[in-house]
């Protein structure tokens, strides 16, 4: 019976004393300015800017203060303090810093807004869309509807092969630019659009192409997220056929070599 107890007292101060020293290399591990603080999260009801646009950053914590700035610089302490939700009005790239006394600051995190730009009557498809991933049909990239990170959600359009649709203003309008918003994430075959083409008409019928863009293909392994790119041009119309071709052969670097790649998008914007 002695012997049982003598056993359990040691025991006892064995980890008492294995506590008492995790604890000292715990604090020591995370002494002050050696952690980096989480990055900075976003909420917002829309990236297209409406009447009602807001910018929600957190978290909000006692000790933590969020800088901002909104024309693309790296925030800093003497940068924008994030107060309250922000209104978005014109067209930006909002990015956030959490600074904390204790700790490092966060790594930055980014948003982008978009004007609404013209808003076309109506869209008809010339292509096919797939039938695994046709969003809410071909005016998904025209309802000023951003996706989310999840290209599987509604808000997206995905093809493996060329998608064409014509696009109707109503009437001939000036129009200088298109946006075309789409998703990158190489590991799920889904690339950037190996081209854009435009073409123009005023009765709906008779076409004339006028602008052609090639994109830069990843070379590696690339989750980037969404991005977009612009044409720029000049011309008063009330019909564009917009063309967007995806790669008909996936590089030899990608495990999918050989295959079509997938070209995701959610919004066509026109301005």
């Amino acid at each position: 019976m002695r012997l049982s107890r003598i056993i359990g007292l040691v025991i006892l101060i064995f980890i008492i004393e294995n506590c008492k020293n995790y604890k000292e290399e715990s604090e020591h591990f995370l002494k002050k300015g050696t952690v980096t603080l989480a990055q900075p999260n976003f909420s917002t009801n829309n990236t297209i800017i409406n009447d009602s646009t807001f910018l929600t950053i957190g978290p909000s914590e006692n000790g933590l203060a969020i800088y901002y700035t909104t024309e693309g610089s790296v925030p800093t302490k003497q940068s924008s303090l994030y107060e309250r939700p922000i209104k978005i009005s014109t067209e930006c790239v909002v990015k956030a810093r959490a600074f904390s006394s204790d700790w490092l600051p966060s790594e930055v995190s980014a948003i982008e807004f978009f004007n609404a730009g013209i808003k076309p009557d109506k869209i008809e498809l010339v292509s096919e869309l797939s039938e695994k991933y046709p969003g809410n049909g071909i005016a998904t990239l025209i309802d000023t509807e951003k996706g989310t990170a999840n290209f599987s959600d509604m808000r997206w359009i995905g093809s493996d092969d060329p998608l064409s649709a014509i696009v109707d203003f109503g009437k001939p309008k000036q129009l200088n630019s298109l946006k075309v918003c789409f998703m990158i994430n190489t590991g799920a075959w889904i690339f950037p659009p190996k081209s854009i083409t435009l073409a123009g008409s005023n009765d709906g019928i008779n076409f004339e192409e006028f602008v052609s863009k090639k994109l830069e293909i990843p070379t590696t392994n690339s989750n980037a997220g969404t991005v977009h790119t612009s044409l720029e041009f000049n011309t008063i119309k009330r019909y564009l056929k917009v063309t967007v071709e995806n790669l008909d052969k996936i590089p030899e670097w990608h495990d999918g070599s050989g295959k079509p790649s997938w070209v995701f998008m959610d919004e066509w914007i026109f301005n």
